[in-house]
Order: C-alpha cells, then sequence, then structure tokens
C-alpha cells in the first residue's frame, strides 16, 4: 500500500475531481497478466480509470508497414493480454518504453496515440 492512501476511505471525495488514472505498462512476457490483473485490482479499490501503456518495439524510427504491422501486434497483444479485465484505455506506440511511461504519467502523450478499448 502507497504510504498516505487508505482504502476505507472513498478516493474520490468531490465527484467534481476526476481521479488520476492507475498506468500499467506491460511488457510482451509471462508476467504481462499478473501485472496487468494487479493494476486493475488497484484500480477498482481506489476508483480510479485503468490506463495499459506498451510499447512493442523500442526503436522511434520504424516507418511505413512496418511500423503499421508492429503497432498493430502491440495492439493484438494488448487486447489478448488484457481480455476480461476491465481496462478503460490503452496506449500502443513504438519507441522507448521508459519514455512512454513518462510521457502517459505527466500527461504530455499526445490524444492521437490512444486507443480506447470497448467493454
Amino acid at each position: 500500500m502507497v504510504e498516505g492512501m487508505n482504502p476505507t476511505h472513498p478516493s474520490r471525495h468531490d465527484p467534481a475531481i476526476e481521479p488520476r488514472p492507475i498506468v500499467c505498462a506491460v511488457d510482451d512476457d509471462a508476467l504481462a497478466a499478473q501485472v496487468l490483473q494487479a493494476a486493475a485490482e488497484l484500480a477498482q479499490r481506489f476508483e480510479a480509470p485503468l490506463l495499459v501503456v506498451h510499447s512493442p518495439y523500442p526503436d522511434m524510427f520504424l516507418t511505413g508497414e512496418p511500423y503499421l504491422s508492429t503497432i498493430e501486434a502491440g495492439r493484438a497483444f494488448v487486447e489478448r493480454v488484457s481480455d476480461g479485465i476491465a481496462v478503460d484505455e490503452y496506449i500502443v506506440e513504438i519507441g522507448p518504453p521508459e519514455q512512454l511511461i513518462v510521457d502517459v504519467a505527466d500527461g504530455s502523450r499526445p490524444p492521437c496515440a490512444a486507443a480506447c478499448r470497448k467493454p
């Protein structure tokens, strides 16, 4: 539990204030489903949206058909690993994963990079 967070109190004291999302970065590995499930439990507990980020390829200079097919493979991975988990939004973008996480966490990621998952 993060210091200062108390699960016995509602996460939103003022309904006019939108809760910040729980950002969950996943790699294409055997731990992805467990990491995503833990993030989903936190999002539910704190009544916060769950935002999943994934970088399927670290080279930000990939272009053309290789870029499009890599993005599509990344989206397919996120949808597969999040099947049955309430994900509010996900972002799949090529580039250094650590930069994607920072950009999303500080809100500087452009909205065109987002893809909403239908419930």
